[in-house]
This record gives structure tokens, C-alpha cells and sequence, in this order.
């Protein structure tokens, strides 16, 4: 007797998020980025503890957000979930587990934090090499209260569409999204950002939620002597 066995894969169900990323963390707020892959309406739910949720926010009809969350204590955790719903089919929704993440700490207290780069793939493709993921993990277990990247976190390249570079940035983020969902990581650019080329310079522009040089969010003692 023979027996034959057929396997298909496991379609994905619902929406699904691209990046999940806490950016621009101050005291009292943060931007949070959501990418989706589709566009989609977001809804945060958040708050001081876990499970308590005193805020929502949502954001609707797009692919990438970019959602305030304000009224945020000093110093302390921010607790957060995540719902993404397809804006052209209601019924595909996902909630996110619950995340955290730190405010600014007050001026005096020790703080945490990680710096790595050069963690782009050898060759021009999409995906990251397996290293960085090993690395990402670690600097998650850290606890840290914010990560930087000295550059070179994809392989871009002159002639990139925009789709290209787009899917560059997006391998990026599937290996860190276990990271910044809870981490602030802050980017500089590296050669291989090649942001001299107009489409490279629009997506990483568009992708990260970067400090503003001397913003709002600016640290507000004198100037330094130079």
C-alpha cells in the first residue's frame, strides 16, 4: 500500500503588521510607528500599567502610521496594544500582544542603552543576515531604554525604485520589530543607504521617525562650549 501525503501551507490570517517601532520618545510622549500590509485602520490602546488602558487612539486608512501618544508620565512605562484592521474588510483584524516601553528619564538618572551598525546584507537583496537577528534579540533581552544604528542597515543601490528600496527597509524591519516595539531606535545614515539617489533618500525619509536636530525635543540646557 502506498500512501501519499499532501501539505499546503497555512494561510496567514488577518491584517498583518510590517513594523511596529516607539520613536521620537520623550518625557511625556512618543510617536509610534505602525506599518501594515494593507492599508489599514490602527487603534492603540494605552496607559500606566499593564492591562490598563486610560487612552485610545486611532489612525485610519493608510499603510504606514505615524500615531501620538501623549499625555505620558515621566519617567516611567508607558503600556500599549496595538489593533489592525483592513479598511476594505472590517473582518480582518489583529490584536497585537501587549508592549512597553520607557519615557525619557529624568536629567540624573542612569539609563540603558545599545549602539551597533553595519548590519546590512552582503549583497543587494531584501533580507537580513542571520547575525543581526541574533543581535537584535540580545539587545531586546537588554532592557535598554534606547538603541542607535551608525548606518549601513540595508544594501541600497543607485538605481532602486522606490518598491525596491521600500522592500529593502522592510527586511530591516522584520528582523527589529521584536526590538523597537519596545526600544527606540535611532538611525544615521551609512554609504549604503545610498540616500544620494532620489528614491533611496525619499524611503529612508519616509520609513524612520527620527529626532528633529535642535526640535522641540531638543535637551533644553545652554548650548555646549565648543
Amino acid at each position: 500500500m502506498i500512501t501519499v501525503c499532501l501539505f499546503t501551507a497555512v494561510p496567514v490570517e488577518g491584517v498583518q503588521p510590517k513594523n511596529i517601532a516607539v520613536s521620537k520618545v520623550t518625557s511625556t510622549s512618543a510617536i509610534l510607528v505602525v506599518k501594515a500590509d494593507v492599508t489599514a485602520d490602527v487603534s492603540v490602546d494605552y496607559g500606566p500599567a499593564s492591562g490598563v488602558y486610560n487612552t485610545t487612539i486611532t489612525s485610519a486608512a493608510g499603510v504606514r502610521h505615524e500615531i501620538l501618544l501623549d499625555g505620558l508620565a515621566p519617567s516611567a512605562a508607558v503600556y500599549y496594544r496595538v489593533t489592525i484592521t483592513d479598511s476594505a474588510n472590517r473582518a480582518s483584524s489583529t490584536a497585537l500582544p501587549e508592549k512597553s516601553f520607557h519615557t525619557t528619564r529624568a536629567q540624573g538618572q542612569p539609563f540603558c542603552f545599545a549602539v551597533a551598525g553595519d548590519n546590512r546584507p552582503p549583497g543587494n537583496v531584501t533580507s537580513q543576515p542571520a547575525v543581526w537577528n541574533m543581535i537584535a534579540g540580545q539587545m531586546e533581552a537588554e532592557n535598554l531604554d534606547l538603541a542607535l544604528d551608525v548606518g549601513d542597515v540595508i544594501y541600497g543601490w543607485g538605481t532602486d525604485t522606490a518598491a525596491q528600496n521600500e522592500a529593502k527597509y522592510d527586511g530591516f524591519f522584520a528582523a527589529t520589530a521584536s526590538l523597537t516595539d519596545s526600544v527606540p531606535l535611532y538611525m544615521t545614515v551609512g554609504n549604503h543607504e545610498w540616500i544620494g539617489a532620489a528614491n533611496n533618500r525619499a524611503g529612508y525619509q519616509r520609513e524612520f521617525a527620527l529626532p528633529e536636530n535642535n526640535g522641540a525635543d531638543a535637551f533644553p540646557g545652554p548650548a555646549p562650549v565648543i
